[in-house]
């Protein structure tokens, strides 16, 4: 062997040596570090209480994402939470740290969770764990613990044996079905039920002949559930069996519900033909529910023909009949639903009018939106709501070829539903229309722009709006240039065509539509432009600005509104500007709560009203600090504004408890000493009470 190839051996085997002890030291160290940090945790949950914080909560479960992924810290883990439990520790973390040991418990837990179960106080959180553990040992410490424990840790025993289906338990529970004790007799037949061997389902069947009363039904209960467990693992000749005997027997009408649905899985004839069967039988009681079925075929099915087939059954059931066919989409229906739209009944009415919006196609278009335009109230809701839903690629077109040449109150159903079904093709359409002769379908026709129209339709919208012909269809035009704008991308100048358009716009109501939108989109680039119009020579066109700025997204106008508050003679300026002032202070993200109550508290001395005095209150009830609730306090006094006051009073010292008990307890206690309000003393008193926890 040459030099050169022996010193690439050995740097190659040095590496490797390396490597493979780094790697192990990796694999040693993270475990340790986890297990280190579960013990840190389990010493903190060890005092935990249920009234207690549970910060540790999220640091604990990321913990245990680690323990998974590691099966030497898995094993730990176990022992560690083993050793908790037998530790002094709070039943409240115990039973919180059972609920995560039962993830990972193996047979190592048996031994004491088995002691646990001596204890009513801790059998409860035992079984938890036992019940999670895959090993037929968790079942036999169950099973042994019977004759030493409480009635209710032996009901609680029995019912976690069914819930882990242990086989052997059986013969067992066959004994307890007989107890003198009823709550013992009923877990026993619950937990054979749970089970659902054909061993379980025997002796239950034996119990129902042998039992009487509650206990009888209790157990044919149980026997459908062994039934339910035969479909899932495909013993269909045992299920029926037990479906027949429970349907054909005179058993309570719940039971004989779940025995029908149990045959109708589980029968080998067609099963529409099994529904009609069951629709001619006598029973009137069970019908409902075997209507119900419908909803339970496939798609290849055909409904349609129970119709057909049916007649001697009350108008209730025809209704269900009906309404469970419609929803199935069965299209073969739909000259019955239409019938049924025009019945005189009003149930039948809205019946149909639900289930046409299954069956419907294009063809039914004209005849919803006349519905709609006629009716009131909710089959007037129904119809609209059936037109907005049929389905079809051809309806859409069909709308858009029949709302042309529809008469004005059709016309308008027709552009409703072109707008809550999107079509954006009618955009021109829907232009066209805002022009229309008939207020109601321009309107309509705007309305539906607004929703449906796209930023690059925005200058014709605004056209709109300049042309409007009353206050409804101004004000139904600045709502859809409102919307329009609302879906334009962030940053860019949504008002760019509005102020393009303002210098021309001469009506004074349509100037002030203008306004109030440019204060919706809140632009800093229109500020300057806004507060041009605060000195305008109209008094409304003032109003519209104050509002316009009201309504701004940031602080940008807070000064000009503070100042308007502060100088203006004008009742009606000074209250907008005031209101508007209070809800900029309250958005101002740059502003501390002590910040804001400063300002709220500057508002309150510059009113000039009660009502104004009203409005600070509302706004100083949503500044969290030590000084708004001590102004709170100070103003109870003032019986005509006691409500306004309390109120704020609750809602500041509610959100202040959590991080100024003190100071929050001490004004408290000051209000129960000026208050007679015995709703507000209850409520300070409950307050009072979570605070000292």
């Amino acid at each position: 062997m040459n030099y050169r190839k022996t010193t690439w051996l050995i740097v190659t085997l040095f590496l490797f040596l390396v490597t493979s002890t780094f790697q192990g030291l990796c694999q040693v160290k993270p475990t340790r570090e986890i297990i280190t940090d579960i013990e840190k945790l389990l010493n903190v949950i060890s005092g935990y209480e249920y009234d207690k914080s549970r910060d540790w909560l999220q640091e604990f479960q990321d913990i245990l994402h680690e323990v998974y992924k590691d099966p030497e810290a898995v094993k730990e883990t176990e022992q560690l939470m083993i050793r908790f439990l037998q530790s002094n520790a709070t039943m409240a973390g115990k039973q919180f740290i059972c609920k995560y040991l039962g993830a990972i418990a193996t047979n190592e837990s048996i031994p004491v969770l088995s002691g646990m179960l001596a204890d009513e106080n801790t059998a409860e959180i035992s079984l938890y764990v036992l019940e999670q553990i895959p090993d037929g040992a968790a079942c036999e410490a169950m099973r042994n613990a019977l004759p030493g424990t409480t009635k209710n840790t032996n009901v609680a025993i029995i019912n976690s044996l069914g819930v882990c289906r242990d086989d052997k338990t059986v013969e067992l529970l066959a004994k307890f079905i007989y107890e003198n004790d009823p709550l013992i007799s009923e877990s026993a037949i619950s937990a054979l039920g749970a089970i659902g061997t054909l061993k379980s389902a025997d002796i239950l069947n034996t119990a129902i002949n042998n039992l009487t009363g509650d206990l009888k039904w209790i157990a044919t209960d149980a026997w459908l559930k062994c039934a339910d467990r035969f479909v899932v693992e495909n013993k269909l000749t045992d299920a029926q069996i037990i479906y027949n005997n429970v349907y054909a027997a005179n058993s309570p009408l719940f039971l004989r519900k779940a025995a029908l649905k149990g045959m109708f899985k589980t029968t080998q004839e067609d099963p529409v033909d099994f529904i009609i069967k069951h629709l001619q039988g006598d029973d009137p009681q069970i019908r409902p529910s075997v209507i119900s079925l419908i909803y339970e075929l496939s798609d290849d099915q055909n409904p349609g023909r129970i119709f057909n087939e049916i007649n001697s059954i009350s108008l209730t059931d025809q209704l269900y009949l009906f309404t469970a066919i419609a929803y199935y989409g069965d299209c073969s229906m739909n000259q019955v639903i239409i019938d049924a739209i025009n019945h005189d009944d009003p149930e039948v009415r809205m019946a149909g009018l639900k289930a046409i919006a299954k069956t419907g196609n294009a063809s039914d278009i004209l005849f919803l939106a006349e519905k709609a335009s006629t009716l009131r109230g909710t089959e007037r809701d129904l119809a609209r709501e059936s037109l907005y839903m049929l389905r079809g690629p051809e309806v859409d077109m069909a709308i858009l070829s029949a709302v042309e040449n529809a008469e004005p109150k059709i016309k308008v159903e027709l552009i409703k539903s072109i707008s809550e079904r999107n079509i954006t093709s009618a955009i021109s359409m829907l232009l066209k229309f805002s022009e229309h002769a008939d207020q109601n379908v321009r309107i309509e026709s705007i309305e539906a722009l607004g929703k449906i129209a796209s930023p690059d339709d925005l200058p014709q919208i605004i056209q709109l709006l300049v042309n409007a012909r009353s206050d409804r269809e101004r004000k139904t035009a600045e709502t859809a240039i409102n919307m329009v704008t609302l879906k334009m991308p962030d940053g860019q100048h949504k008002s760019k065509d509005i102020l393009s358009i303002l210098p021309t716009v001469k009506d004074h109501a349509t100037l002030n539509s203008f306004i109030a939108i440019l204060g919706e989109i809140g632009d800093d680039r229109d500020f300057s432009i806004l507060k041009e119009y605060l000195n305008s020579e109209d008094p409304e066109i003032q109003l519209a600005a104050i509002r316009a700025l009201s309504m701004w997204p940031n602080a940008t106008p807070k000064d000009d509104l503070k100042s308007i508050a502060e100088t203006t003679k004008d009742l009606r300026k000074h209250t907008l500007a005031l209101r508007g002032y209070i809800q900029i202070v309250e958005a101002d993200k740059n502003l501390s709560e002590d910040q804001k109550f400063v300002e709220i508290r500057h508002a309150y001395d510059i009113t000039t009203s009660l009502e104004e005095q009203k409005i600070v209150l509302s706004g100083l009830g949503k500044i969290i600090s030590v000084q708004a609730l001590k102004f709170a306090t100070s103003l109870l006094e003032k019986s005509e504004l006691a409500s306004e006051t309390e109120a704020a009073i609750m809602r500041i010292a509610d959100e202040l408890s959590w991080s100024h008990p003190g100071e929050t307890r001490e004004e408290l206690n000051k209000v129960l000493q000026m208050t007679e309000n015995e709703e507000l003393i209850r409520d300070i008193e409950e307050l009072l009470k979570r605070i000292e926890k």
